[in-house]
């Protein structure tokens, strides 16, 4: 994992606008350069910022979700946008979401 790599893929997939938050890991020290709002929770101390509300539980249990509804087959780059969008319509839309996006 080198920082240039990671910085690689964050800028390419990631709106410099968007928020992003993580732990103090050394290699993400840097995100406040290149994204708007860079969050950060010191695992060390707390694993939520009582300050800030910051905390990775929730972005990690996303994954974890996204990850378990996305099929093993047919999971490529040129499907990943509709599995996502798909994720995130049923995350929002409480009871059947079928019938919401017609």
């Amino acid at each position: 994992r080198k920082s240039n790599t990671l910085f690689t893929i964050l800028t390419r997939y990631i709106s410099e606008e968007s928020i992003i938050y993580t732990n103090c890991w050394r290699r993400y020290s840097k995100l406040s350069e290149y994204f708007f709002i860079h969050k950060i929770v010191n695992h060390s101390i707390s694993f939520v910022d009582i300050e800030t509300g910051v905390h990775k539980n929730m972005i990690e249990g996303t994954q974890v979700a996204v990850k378990a509804q996305t099929p093993v087959r047919g999971r490529t780059n040129e499907r990943i946008s509709f599995y996502l969008l798909r994720f995130m319509i049923k995350r929002n839309s409480p009871g059947d979401y079928k019938y919401k996006l017609i």
